[in-house]
């Protein structure tokens, strides 16, 4: 398994949607769309964010991805998380340095990040945004704040831009 990682291709986002992992190139994937990076580990909390941030993906209306950043020690651990999730993620390794990057110091976290690579909701608080409106029975209001964000003349690197 730690082989198959290191056989991916680089700059890679990796899916379990179907059973087996399907590795995609993410200038593909994530060229000019918001991206929500949804730090988590399979745990309870985040276990629990999952069905919330799940509405909340399927609700929304601008183009948009969410990548799954695992804090999970263990390969199974990460693997049987990702199997529920809808989206991508990146592949299994020690993802500290994100962590660090984006200032996470608790999981489950999320940080929005526009088209044109700036953070528009940090960390917590997006958390709580999203928890919010789906109580409220309003999981497309992201497309609200997506659309306020100015839009990518150039998405080149953008894997560079998010994870290094």
């Amino acid at each position: 398994n730690v082989y198959r990682d290191m056989q991916a291709p680089p700059r890679s986002l990796v899916t379990y949607r179907d059973g087996p992992p399907e590795y995609f190139n993410s200038e593909r994937v994530l060229e000019g769309k918001h991206v929500v990076l949804f730090f988590g580990s399979n745990d309870p909390f985040s276990n629990g964010f999952v069905r919330t941030l799940r509405k909340v993906y399927s609700a929304c209306l601008s183009p948009m991805e969410v990548v799954y950043i695992s804090a999970d020690r263990e390969r199974r651990d990460f693997e049987r998380f990702a199997r529920q999730m809808p989206w991508y993620s990146l592949p299994f390794r020690n993802n500290k340095h994100i962590f660090e990057r984006y200032e996470i110091k608790r999981v489950p976290a999320v940080v929005l990040v526009s088209n044109s690579n700036e953070i528009v909701y940090p960390d917590w608080d997006f958390v709580k945004y999203i928890t919010h409106h789906v109580k409220l029975k309003m999981p497309a209001a992201l497309d609200e704040v997506m659309t306020k964000t100015r839009a990518a003349k150039d998405a080149v690197n953008r894997f560079s831009s998010l994870f290094y």
